[in-house]
């Protein structure tokens, strides 16, 4: 579904943040990446997405050019992906309304208030009865959530999250996690998250994989991966 092929990436004159990667990712695959800090984890997502040049390289998906109109992202602060001052049905609003050239009038109609309550009622976070709410007024965990429900209202192929627990605190970024892998797996997309915690890339996906100084130095899946402990991948690849 997703191929990476000899991918450089480098901002400006630098040295290359990605060298000559190579990489697949299948149909509902969902892929857990980690790294220390400069590893190239973010510039990642953001080449797939088209929002960094290749310095080498080419990046598809079915064959043809990824950009911000084949993938859905959620960034790492819940603040980038959301309008604070607006309501949450505005935002989920806005979110349906992303690409389009205009917005229908009226684009708050009676079905596709349905179609956003029970998208928000999936979370199990009781946005749906909020939503008339300012999204400003919600809780980081809360917040996530609905920019995750944002996201996944865009019929793409593959969903990216740019470490989208790091904000919050441990509870909120355990049920943001336990929620993008429902969305995963009920909704047949393929998944790329980039994540800081360890335990959550052993805990999470079908394979996890580690990047350093832009090159992938180790990748797991199955056992050997639900075998993991976080102590050991910190101490023998990801440090």
């Amino acid at each position: 579904m997703l191929r990476l092929e000899d991918v450089s990436v480098a901002y400006g004159k630098g040295d290359s943040v990605l060298r000559s990667l190579n990489l697949s990712l299948d149909v509902g695959e969902f892929l857990t990446v980690v790294g220390p800090n400069g590893s190239g984890k973010s510039t990642l997502l953001k080449a797939i997405a088209g929002a960094v040049p290749l310095r080498r390289g080419r990046i598809s998906i079915g064959g043809k050019a990824t950009d911000f109109r084949s993938v859905s992202y959620v960034f790492q602060d819940p603040t980038s992906g959301t309008v604070g001052d607006f309501t949450v049905l505005e935002n989920m609003a806005l979110a349906w309304c992303r690409g389009k050239r205009r917005f229908p009038v009226p684009f708050l109609n009676n079905f596709r208030r349905k179609i956003f309550r029970d998208r928000l009622a999936d979370l199990n976070m009781g946005l749906e009865d909020r939503l008339t709410v300012l999204v400003r007024s919600l809780s980081g965990g809360q917040r996530q959530a609905l920019a995750l429900a944002m996201a996944i209202l865009r019929e793409s192929p593959l969903l990216l999250l740019d470490e989208v627990t790091a904000a919050l605190d441990p509870s909120s970024a355990e049920r943001v996690m336990a929620l993008a892998d429902r969305i995963v797996r009920q909704s047949g997309r393929s998944c790329i998250a980039v994540t800081h915690s360890l335990q959550q890339a052993i805990s999470y996906g079908d394979r996890l994989l580690v990047l350093r100084e832009g090159a992938v130095t180790a990748q797991f899946s199955g056992k050997e991966k639900s075998n993991l402990s976080a102590v050991e991948l910190f101490t023998r690849y990801a440090r």
